[in-house]
């Protein structure tokens, strides 16, 4: 279930940067890559779908691929999803930069959705967002 999500975010993703960011050059086009993938131990729960998005050049393209990806959520709000945009390049491609995040963002279902779902009523949807630029501790 989470790869099959993690693939529709990720053709999105590269939908709307085709649109927003066009790149003739296919040198420094931006790159969308994503991990998918969960466990469960008894009563405990934790995977989803991570995305990571590098070379964004604007921070206007960044928003709208977070606001995408809301929308995306929306639809399957049970799945659990990250979202982070770099304005640098991947590492591999450029291993001398260090990371530059313009945008992390985090879409899960409230501790309470499940309960709610349960008992008929619309599960509400929790977003962290932190727009903050910084670099990346750990070089992702």
């Amino acid at each position: 279930m989470y790869a099959a999500e993690a693939q529709r975010y990720s053709q999105s993703l590269t939908q709307e940067l085709e649109r927003l960011q066009p790149c003739p050059e296919r040198t420094s086009c931006p790159r969308v890559l994503w991990e998918a993938g969960g466990w469960k131990i008894g009563p405990f729960t934790s995977g989803g779908v991570h995305l990571k998005v590098y070379s964004v050049k604007e921070p206007s393209v960044a928003e709208i691929l977070g606001e995408r990806c809301k929308q995306l959520h929306a639809q399957a709000p049970q799945v659990p999803v990250s979202l982070v945009v770099y304005s640098s390049a991947h590492p591999a491609e450029s291993p001398a930069q260090k990371p530059v995040v313009m945008l992390d963002v985090h879409f899960r279902e409230t501790p309470h959705a499940g309960w709610a779902r349960d008992h008929g009523t619309h599960p509400s949807t929790a977003l962290t967002l932190s727009n903050s630029r910084k670099e990346n501790p750990h070089g992702q």
